[in-house]
């Protein structure tokens, strides 16, 4: 058999057999070549020693020449046609050829047959290409452009990570249009830019005219238009930090020395304020409303100009309508969100199923020689509250009269957990654990009360910290073993962010292993098998976090509810209740439940 070799000498340029598609193929870089029924050519590409951007367009090169052979691989060793070249190893390769130091391809070489054995080949056709330079052709344009603006993008506030706060910030609306633009180069190659570029972006119409919209939504017929004061005051490339507009004009920004980038998408972001009093609802001498919501309409330009200043510059132009309404008065809603998972003790992960881990310890509880109980069951308790709305006394109108009303009676927001059962997965039967079949060993908690306060430009009630109030508490409750009461064991202060110990006889504070909770440990001669979290205020939110200890004991109702299953889940249940004036919230009851941290198997 034949094989094909080729050769090119050094030059500036390094060179791989591959198509690079920003190379400008030569004529002299087809050589042709025929021998023995083989009747073909080879088409030489160039590889790039410096990134391809970095190169002007249609740039020459050195001259490049290139060879090409055609090799007789019949090993005289083995009397066989070799279908591949072998290295002095034995292992096959692509070629054995090299250049010498005067950059001279050599037209004989030494091949090795599999065994390692030296066999001597010659070409038996060859031909030289003519010394030419090679083109690099580079470019970049953009071909697309869109503008977009979506509600999760207009902010009524000032947000952090635009920076320091400015002192008129709040008599602003702030609008963050994305500019996506589709950049590239040239030919029409989506994968790669190959020609660095400034790129300038104009964010036309600032003093932008808006429509005024009725109530229906449709343009005012008597109120049409008006002129707003649109100003861009910031910029960021995605994936970039915010900096100021500070562009040539008030509508144009030029960014300069861009590099190569991959892919074909690139986007920006203009943030752009009016003042608020330029978008508020008015109401005219009749009553009636003038200005429910505005249609704003915002154009952008976006050029690309090749940093080798051979190509023209292209620019794209999109178009975008928004419209905007003034926030309207909502009074609070009460909000409940709960949640339970079991943790893997292990690793303390959380197991959302509990077939998702496993441990082998109920052998041990089952065989009567040993008796064992299973410890460091754990799962976590998330309670978000918020019963703003809850506390309201006067009569009610649904309108922001009502705003002084709030905050004036307490809420009782109230976490039980005291109830566990045992689940036989080869009879699919449910067990009632009673308080002798298990027992609670340790808790971490986390408590949070937050304030509300009134915003007139939201219009709408907001969070913010407690600062000085005083009821602003939580207690820990504690079930004995025996008792129907609990015992109040501890209190969590918002305003000092402590807990502090009321009954030392039942728990120890220790630190948690766990960022922002507190440890408490339950001391062995109470039997502790339940618990209570319980708060009662006017703010805006109240917000637990547990992590009880549960210890499965080895009693007779224990080991017949198992019998002789190979696999048991231990599942848990806990109430949030909230009695109110006139009506009760049980929010998580049975339908809630979770499984523990996960199934016990034998071994």
């Amino acid at each position: 058999m034949y094989k094909i070799v080729i050769f090119v000498e050094i030059s500036v340029i390094s060179v791989q057999l591959i198509e690079y598609p920003n190379i400008k193929r030569q004529k002299n870089t087809l050589i042709k070549l025929k021998h023995s029924g083989f009747d073909g050519a080879v088409y030489i590409s160039y590889h790039t020693t410096k990134k391809t951007y970095d190169y002007k367009d249609m740039s020459l090169s050195k001259d490049v020449k290139a060879f090409a052979a055609i090799y007789d691989l019949y090993n005289e060793n083995t009397g066989l046609q070799d279908k591949f070249l072998y290295d002095s190893s034995g292992n096959r390769c692509s070629s054995t050829i090299s250049v010498d130091s005067a950059g001279r391809t050599h037209r004989k070489y030494t091949a090795y047959d599999k065994d390692g054995n030296v066999t001597e080949a010659a070409p038996v056709n060859d031909k030289e290409s003519k010394a030419a330079p090679v083109y690099i052709n580079t470019g970049v344009e953009i071909k697309n452009v869109t503008k977009t603006l979506t509600q999760s993008n207009v902010y009524e506030l000032w947000d952090s990570s635009w920076g320091e706060k400015p002192d008129d910030a709040d008599t602003y609306i702030y609008f963050m249009w994305e500019i996506k633009s589709d950049i590239y180069t040239q030919p029409n190659n989506p994968t790669k830019i190959t020609q660095k570029y400034d790129f300038s972006l104009r964010s036309n119409n600032i003093n932008t005219t808006v429509k005024i919209l009725s109530e229906t939504g449709a343009e005012d017929p008597n109120n049409g238009t008006k002129t707003v004061s649109a100003e861009n005051i910031m910029y960021k490339m995605a994936g970039g930090s915010w900096t100021p507009w500070e562009g040539s004009t008030p509508e144009s920004r030029t960014v300069h020395g861009l590099t190569e980038k991959n892919g074909t998408v690139r986007r920006d972001y203009v943030l752009t304020r009016i003042p608020r009093d330029e978008l508020k609802t008015t109401i005219d001498p009749n009553g009636k409303k003038i200005g429910t919501a505005f249609q704003i309409e915002n154009e952008a330009t976006t050029a690309v100009s090749p940093k080798d200043n051979v190509d023209k510059d292209t620019e794209r132009t999109a178009n975008e309508k928004y419209t905007y309404a003034p926030p309207v008065y909502a009074p609070p809603q009460a909000k409940f969100d709960t949640n339970k998972v079991g943790v893997f003790t292990a690793n303390e992960k959380p197991v959302y199923n509990s077939n998702q881990v496993s441990s082998f310890e109920l052998e041990s509880l089952k065989n009567e020689d040993t008796r064992s109980d299973i410890e460091n069951l754990r799962y976590h308790v998330t309670v978000n509250s918020e019963g703003l709305a809850e506390t309201f006394k006067g009569s009610y109108t649904g309108t922001d009269s009502d705003v002084s009303g709030y905050k004036k009676l307490p809420v009782e927001y109230k976490l039980t957990d005291n109830r566990l059962q045992l689940v036989n997965l080869h009879t699919n039967t449910t067990t009632d654990l009673d308080e002798a079949d298990y027992s609670m060993t340790a808790i971490d908690v986390s408590a949070e009360i937050k304030d509300g306060e009134y915003s007139e430009i939201l219009r709408t009630f907001v969070s913010k910290p407690i600062t000085d109030q005083k009821d602003a508490k939580v207690t820990l409750r504690l079930y004995e073993s025996g008792s129907e009461a609990p015992v109040d064991v501890a209190e969590y202060n918002e305003v000092t962010d402590t807990w502090t110990v009321l009954e030392p006889d039942h728990v120890t504070k220790k630190t948690s292993s766990f960022r922002g909770f507190t440890k408490f440990i339950f001391s062995p001669s109470k039997d502790i098998v339940g618990y209570e979290m319980i708060s009662s205020n006017p703010y805006y939110g109240t917000y637990y976090k547990a992590y009880p200890t549960v210890t499965l004991r080895s009693t007779d109702a224990v080991r017949a509810a198992v019998g002789d299953a190979e696999k048991i889940q231990i599942n848990n249940y806990a109430d949030l209740t909230v009695p109110q004036h006139e009506h009760w919230l049980d929010l998580f009851d049975e339908p809630y439940h979770h499984g523990l941290d996960r199934e016990l198997q034998d071994r």
